[in-house]
């Protein structure tokens, strides 16, 4: 075994242990906040999308009604 290959597998292997001894009874309550800490990591970029879809669709909402009214009541 490699000395990297056993650095990893220890790593892997004492991370959960670790929080488990480290926090005991609250360990579901920590392991809970990490995920909602890394969920919301990823909200600015979900309202980047978000916005700019709905922006793009009333770009085209206001140009295909005004386009209805330039062919329908050309005469306003």
């Amino acid at each position: 075994m490699m000395w990297g290959d056993y650095l990893q597998s220890t790593n892997n292997l004492n991370y959960t242990q670790t929080h488990k001894r480290v926090f005991g009874k609250y360990f579901f309550l920590v392991k809970l906040t990490e995920t909602v800490f890394y969920t919301f990591n990823l909200v600015p970029e979900l309202f980047h999308y978000v916005s700019s879809f709905f922006f793009w669709i009333g770009v085209f909402y206001l140009i295909s009604n005004q386009i209805f009214y330039l062919i329908h009541f050309p005469s306003d």
